[in-house]
């Protein structure tokens, strides 16, 4: 079972996903939005994280400790430049993406 997972500080539908959104696959809905994906009713093998803020690090977190193979798909570079792009210190970026690596 996987999950897409599009985070944001309010919660956002990739228009290009719109569909799946609402289209079970193999009894499920498989594509979320950080709203939404508190409703699943299953545990995601994998999950596809897109963004690179704090709500996508804290969802990113969660779902590694609940040992599904986690991906964050960010615009930037790599996590702390998009970090940075929010306020967080780029050492704070640094730390979480190692975090985020050793999960």
């Amino acid at each position: 079972d996987n999950v897409l997972l599009a985070s944001g500080s309010r919660a956002v539908r990739l228009a290009a996903l719109e569909q799946w959104y609402t289209t079970p696959l193999g009894g499920h809905v498989r594509c979320c939005d950080s709203d939404s994906i508190k409703q699943i009713d299953f545990l995601p093998r994998k999950v596809v994280v897109v963004g690179g803020g704090i709500i996508a690090i804290e969802f990113a977190r969660i779902f590694a400790q609940l040992a599904a193979e986690v991906t964050m798909v960010v615009r930037a570079a790599d996590l702390p430049k998009s970090l940075a792009r929010v306020g967080i210190d780029n050492q704070i970026g640094y730390l979480l993406q190692a975090d985020l690596r050793a999960a």
